[in-house]
């Protein structure tokens, strides 16, 4: 089974750091477009993806609570930004990858 973890960037000039776990081989990439993270997630097919990104513009209970430890609020353009590209990637590789882990 192969799984991806993207570490989402809120801007492309940024780095966004994408991981690729494959039996017991990882690969560590470093990456700005969503072009290139869209890529390189499609390159391996994985059955699993994380994406470290919120996937809602909305506060939920949960983000309310964790603003206590240093969570950022969504009313944060910067974080808005973030939600936004996360669902962007997020709604690309929904229909570009299949992430069954029966089917694998």
């Amino acid at each position: 089974m192969i799984f991806a973890g993207i570490d989402l960037a809120a801007r492309e000039k940024n780095i966004t750091g994408v991981a690729i776990i494959e039996d017991r081989r990882i690969g560590v990439y470093s990456l700005h477009s969503d072009d290139e993270i869209i890529g390189k997630i499609v390159e391996h097919e994985p059955s699993i993806i994380a994406i470290d990104a919120p996937m809602s513009l909305e506060d939920r209970r949960v983000d309310i609570y964790l603003r206590k430890y240093g969570a950022l609020s969504l009313k944060i353009p910067a974080m808005q930004d973030l939600a936004k590209r996360g669902m962007r990637i997020k709604r690309i590789l929904e229909k570009r990858v299949s992430c069954n882990p029966r089917e694998k």
